[in-house]
């Protein structure tokens, strides 16, 4: 409901479910914050944003109070600069001048702030805090002396997880942020380098055994939680970000990349479009490297040993090879290997090239057949289904998730949290994970039910469960119905669970996907739904495959018959079937690849076609660099939901890495096709692929933060 206010003596119209930053951000008035984050739950613990409202005694915190019918708000005078300024103040004669060796500097609210109030010089005498180490672990560092305490590393932890792994700690002689569940390091030593520090929270300090996110990092106003992988690198003025969609998993979570010119290499990443990150994409696997990591010039193995070669006499000696392989009838015993890291562009010019130009008998994408046999399957029962948002997840009321929940697309975890935080949504969680298998997560406490089935076992839980909402005819389920169907104890709070559920949302996990057939499975649940769809019930089923651009590289037309699929190739290559392989794209780091690179050595021929190293590639006779993921410009990647997206990455690694559709074209008239044959159809491909993108542009979507987290329009970004 809106409600009449009046900000620095000009009316205004404001929702009372908002705050009084947010009303004034929408006039263009700036507050200054300090431990507001727009994201988290407002605290109004550091009064940075004190206002001042005509007939109210205190000065109120604008993050946290909301705006009540004719207030009179005052944003800037006398009383308020003081308060500000004496808040700032304080901290800073406990704040290390450590400003030149801070990984925060330049980026740094308490410095914006200090400059923002004119703070050049201090009336008290500082007090320190002394450099004693709290808790870390391998890629997250935690500085007590710098931390303000404003608990935005709490509530981001919360938000993100349900339940924090930190906490605020007063011990009787100072406050820090502690972790909830140590373990101590092992002769942990302090910042000064003098062995044990007596002065730590608990013995040595202790290690943070969390999901390594990031987010603490990300959210921290100051130096006090910094990147380990990205510390000394660099400072926030000698980047060049760019706005993108992470690669290291099928959410294409909006993300930055922050660009090291000096070096050419990844300094650091951050979240895009007011989002998380989840370890992958935070900590990401190429920050600070280049030289090493990434392939930079045609190799040619020669006796053991590898001898670097120029573009035209790599494609001659691959074109040689292809030759004498197919002259010897050797196609038959040939695969090609194509990863999910490419666009889908890029596939659809991978597909016509082994369509079309080398003809093997196998060929696939690498990882797990199950994915496009179970996708397939799912698009045949639930036609037009296919594509989904998971935010829908907060427009039902219960949530079924079958899989193993700790290994999943940590994008949908957040929604499944945000949907049971925000909306109340009872969680079900069916693990079909390996057994005994445990990992930090929450899930088990936070989940209403929580059962651990055998995945051999899924489709007769299912069915029981739907042969009792359908006899029943979802009336109320109690312990004599229950008996009279054998229900074990989960089972009927599940049955009772849906027939109370206005709306449900089932998720098949990537694990699940990925693990087997599950045709019955999915027969048996395309049931449930239409149960509870004839009850007026909404019922959405959500098919998750986590590998980065899966379904793109899918729809691009790379797929094989049963008999040439994944699973063939890597039987055919045990027993020695397959004696030449050709690999394209980057080899993912899954235990699939871990065989594929276990049999190579027993090959005839390997060539791989990647930009970045790998045990693959160190094994192969030829080694094409191609352009990394993150040198790709105008290319489309297809997401878990069914969104196509287009990038532009702005890096440039250097050496002789050539795009994948230019190296094609050059093998394939080589052979003796024309080069064009590998584009055929691909501006009809193209247009389809457009019809649902999304884009992620240079000059719409790098907002500049600004001071305090508002743009030039005074909107707040945070």
């Amino acid at each position: 409901m809106d409600v009449k206010v009046s900000i620095n003596g000009k009316d205004v119209m404001a929702d009372n479910n908002s705050t009084i930053v947010e009303t004034a951000a929408r006039e263009g008035i700036r507050i200054p914050v300090l431990c507001y984050l727009k994201r988290l739950k407002p605290l109004g613990s550091c009064k940075v944003c004190a206002v001042e409202v005509q007939g109210v005694k205190n000065l109120l915190p604008a993050c946290a109070a909301k705006p009540r019918e004719g207030y009179k708000i005052i944003t800037e005078s006398e009383k308020i600069s003081e308060t500000r300024r004496n808040v700032i103040s304080n901290l800073l004669l406990k704040h290390p001048l450590d400003c030149p060796v801070c990984d925060k500097s330049g980026d740094c609210l308490l410095q914006d702030l200090t400059f923002k109030f004119g703070i050049t010089k201090q009336d008290n005498e500082r007090t320190g805090l002394p450099k004693i180490r709290i808790f870390s672990n391998d890629f997250i560092e935690y500085n007590y002396d710098r931390c303000v305490l404003c608990s935005r590393c709490i509530r981001g932890c919360s938000d993100m997880y349900g339940a924090p792994f930190l906490k605020i700690v007063n011990d009787g002689t100072k406050k820090y942020v502690d972790v909830k569940q140590p373990e101590p390091i092992s002769g942990a030593i302090n910042e000064e380098g003098g062995g044990k520090s007596s002065d730590t929270a608990d013995s040595g300090g202790k290690i943070l055994n969390c999901y390594n996110c990031g987010n603490c990092v990300a959210v921290c106003p100051v130096g006090a939680l910094i990147s380990i992988p990205s510390k000394f690198r660099e400072k926030i003025w000698q980047l060049y970000p760019f706005p993108s969609a992470c690669n290291k998993c099928s959410a294409m979570c909006g993300i930055k990349y922050y660009r090291n010119p000096e070096n050419e290499s990844l300094a650091r990443t951050g979240h895009s479009s007011c989002g998380y990150l989840c370890k992958e994409g935070f900590f990401y696997e190429g920050i600070g490297k280049n030289n090493g990591y990434y392939l930079k010039h045609p190799m040619l193995r020669v006796e053991n040993n590898y001898r670097e070669i120029s573009y035209e006499e790599s494609l001659s000696a691959f074109v040689g090879k292809i030759k004498d392989i197919s002259t010897n009838g050797g196609l038959k015993s040939t695969a090609v290997l194509v990863s999910p890291s490419l666009s889908s562009y890029e596939g659809f010019f991978v597909g016509n090239f082994i369509r079309d130009v080398i003809k093997p008998t196998f060929f696939d994408i690498s990882v797990s057949p199950f994915y496009r046999e179970n996708f397939n399957f799912f698009k045949k029962i639930f036609p037009g289904e296919e594509n989904f948002r998971i935010d829908n997840l907060l427009k039902t009321e219960l949530i079924i998730y079958i899989g193993s929940i700790e290994e999943e697309i940590p994008f949908a975890l957040y929604n499944i949290m945000k949907s049971k935080r925000e909306k109340r949504t009872k969680f079900i969680v069916v693990d079909t994970g390996k057994k005994g298998k445990k990992t930090p997560g929450r899930f088990e406490d936070l989940s209403f039910i929580y059962t651990k089935i055998d995945s051999a076992r899924i489709n007769n839980f299912l069915r029981n469960i739907k042969d009792v909402i359908e006899k029943t005819r979802m009336n109320k389920i109690d312990e004599e119905s229950a008996a009279a169907f054998c229900l074990e104890e989960d089972e009927m709070s599940i049955c009772q669970a849906l027939t109370k559920s206005p709306g449900v949302s089932i998720i098949i996990g990537d694990n699940a996907m990925a693990a087997r057939l599950l045709d019955k499975e999915f027969a048996t649940i395309s049931k449930i739904a239409r149960i509870l769809r004839e009850n007026e019930r909404t019922a959405i089923v959500y098919p998750l495959i986590k590998p980065f651009n899966y379904r793109g590289i899918m729809n691009s037309g790379i797929t094989s018959g049963d008999g040439s699929n994944y699973g063939a190739i890597l039987e055919s290559l045990q027993c020695g079937g397959i004696k030449n392989l050709i690999f394209i794209g980057e080899l993912l780091n899954d235990g699939n690849s871990m065989e594929i690179a276990k049999y190579a050595s027993g090959l005839d021929f390997l060539a791989v076609f990647s930009s970045r190293a790998s045990i693959l590639s160190s094994m192969a006779d030829i080694v094409m660099p191609v352009k990394d993921y993150l040198e790709k410009k105008n290319e489309s990647y297809e997401n878990f939901e069914g969104r196509n997206i287009v990038v532009h990455n702005e890096f440039n690694f250097g050496g002789k890495r050539m795009l994948i559709k230019n190296i094609l074209a050059s093998i394939a008239s080589g052979i003796g096709y024309s080069g064009e044959i590998i584009k055929s159809g691909f501006e009809e491909f193209k247009n389809k692929t457009s019809q649902s993108s999304a884009e992620y542009d240079k000059e719409g979507d790098v907002e500049d933060e600004g001071k305090f987290y508002y743009n030039f329009r005074g909107k707040l970004l945070y």
